[in-house]
């Protein structure tokens, strides 16, 4: 089992017309909500059970910040790349691909 430290930020986030998010419209605000999530913590990866558990230790989704439970089911593992994938919500599943720099 590897255990390591990570940061994701995700964002398909309008830019704001004031360029300011203090006067960002409630439209642009719904929208940049709705499309980005950033968090940090560790890691930990059990190729045996092809399971990734994350212990996030701060999110821009405060509901996340703390839980140690959060699980992403591995659907690839190379030496150069991690695929894994999250059910989401009815008929939704999230996946994210991390391809070793080179």
């Amino acid at each position: 089992m590897a255990i390591s430290h990570s940061c994701r930020r995700v964002s398909i986030s309008p830019k704001l017309k004031s360029g300011l998010p203090s006067k960002a419209t409630p439209e642009e605000a719904k929208a940049v909500i709705a499309n980005s999530i950033a968090y940090f913590g560790r890691y930990s990866l059990d190729e045996v059970t092809m399971v990734l558990s994350l212990d996030i230790q701060a999110s821009t989704f405060a509901n996340l910040t703390g839980n140690t439970s959060e699980k992403r089911n591995i659907t690839s593992l190379t030496d150069s790349e991690l695929k894994f994938n999250r059910p989401f919500v009815k008929d939704v599943t999230l996946e994210a691909v991390f391809k070793r720099a080179e």
